[in-house]
C-alpha cells in the first residue's frame, strides 16, 4: 500500500506542476498581448512642414530610433525645399524625442506639425522659423 500511496502522491504533484506551469504560460501570453495592445503595433508619427511662400531654406528632423541623428531634407545646405513637406516615421522605441525644424525664406512664416493619426501632438508657427519637439511618451501615451 505504501508504493501505491507514493505513486498516487507523485501523480498529484505532477498534475499540480502541470497546472501551475500552464497558468504561468497563460499569464506570460496575456502580458505580451496586453503590451502589444497598449503600445500598439503601429506607432507612426507624421512630420509636416509648411510655409506661406511654398519654400523653406531648411527642413531637418530627428527621431529616437536612430539615437537622435539629424536628417536634413534637400540636396544640400543651400538648397530650397518645396512646402508643404511631410514624412511618416515609425517609432519602435519607448522613450526619446522626435523633433522637426523648419526655416522659411527671410520674411516668411514657417509652421511645423507632429501628428499621430489625426491627433495634432505639437504645432508651432514662427517667423522665419518653427521648431516642434515631443517625447515618445507624450506622442504615444499608455492609457
Amino acid at each position: 500500500m505504501t508504493d501505491q500511496h507514493n505513486a498516487s502522491g507523485t501523480v498529484r504533484r505532477s498534475r499540480r506542476a502541470l497546472v501551475v506551469g500552464a497558468v504561468a504560460a497563460l499569464c506570460v501570453l496575456g502580458l505580451v498581448w496586453a503590451g502589444l495592445v497598449l503600445l500598439g503595433d503601429d506607432r507612426e508619427i507624421r512630420l509636416e512642414a509648411t510655409t506661406r511662400s511654398g519654400e523653406a531654406t531648411s527642413i531637418s528632423w530627428s527621431g529616437p530610433d536612430d539615437n537622435g541623428k539629424g536628417h536634413d531634407v534637400g540636396d544640400g545646405p543651400m538648397s530650397v525645399v518645396k512646402t508643404p513637406w511631410s514624412k511618416d516615421i515609425e517609432v519602435a522605441v519607448e522613450s526619446g524625442r522626435i523633433s522637426l525644424n523648419v526655416i522659411a525664406v527671410l520674411g516668411d512664416t514657417a509652421t511645423c506639425r507632429l501628428l499621430v493619426g489625426d491627433r495634432v501632438v505639437v504645432e508651432e508657427t514662427g517667423r522665419p522659423a518653427a521648431h516642434c519637439l515631443v517625447s515618445v511618451e507624450r506622442a504615444f501615451p499608455v492609457n
